[in-house]
C-alpha cells in the first residue's frame, strides 16, 4: 500500500509540474529532462524522491539547506555619536584622575562604566546617570561627579535634542 501511495504521489507531482514524460537517468540519479515542450525543469533532489517513495534510504542524501532570511539594512549612523565622543574627550582627564585615585586603594582595579547624559529639547544637558558599572562605588561616584562638572557647549548638544548620549569608559585602557 505504501509503495502504491508513493508512486501515486510521484505521478501527481510530475503531472502538477507539467511533466508527462518519463524520467531519465543521470549519473545514478533520476531527473527530469532539462528541456521539454512545457519549459525548463530542474533536477529532482534524491531526498525528495526518497520522501515521495517513503523509502528509508534518504540518509545518504545531503540534507536540504534552509534559505537564510534577508538581512536587515544597516542602521543609520548615530548623529549624536560625535557629540558623545567630544564630551568623553573633555571629561576623560577628570575620569582618569578618579581611576588613579581608585588604584591607590585597589592596585588591581579594572572595570568599565557607561554614563548616560540626557540632552533636553533645547539642547541643554540634564544630570548624568550611571547606566552600567563594574567599578567600586567610590570610583563610580567620582566619575559621575567629573562628568557633571564637564561643560558641553550648547552648539554641540543642540545637535541631539531629546536624546541620551552614552559615554562608555573601560579601565585599564587597552594599548
Amino acid at each position: 500500500m505504501r509503495v502504491v501511495l508513493g508512486a501515486a504521489a510521484l505521478l501527481v507531482a510530475c503531472v502538477a509540474c507539467g511533466g508527462g514524460s518519463s524520467a531519465t537517468k543521470t549519473s545514478g540519479k533520476e531527473s527530469l529532462p532539462a528541456k521539454d515542450a512545457g519549459g525548463d525543469f530542474a533536477e529532482i533532489h534524491p531526498a525528495d524522491l526518497a520522501e515521495l517513495r517513503g523509502a528509508s534510504d534518504a540518509g545518504d542524501a545531503a540534507p536540504p539547506v534552509a534559505a537564510s532570511p534577508p538581512s536587515d539594512p544597516p542602521p543609520p549612523p548615530d548623529e549624536c555619536a560625535p557629540v558623545g565622543v567630544d564630551f568623553e574627550k573633555r571629561a576623560r582627564p577628570k575620569i582618569k584622575e578618579c581611576y588613579r585615585e581608585g588604584k591607590k586603594k585597589e592596585p588591581d582595579l579594572k572595570g568599565s562604566i557607561k554614563i548616560g547624559l540626557e540632552i533636553d529639547y533645547q539642547g541643554k544637558t540634564k544630570g548624568p546617570k550611571v547606566l552600567e558599572t563594574t567599578l567600586p562605588k567610590p570610583v563610580t561616584a567620582c566619575m559621575l561627579e567629573a562628568v557633571k562638572k564637564t561643560p558641553l557647549p550648547i552648539t554641540e548638544s543642540a545637535k541631539c535634542p531629546n536624546k541620551t548620549v552614552t559615554i562608555p569608559v573601560t579601565f585599564p585602557t587597552p594599548p
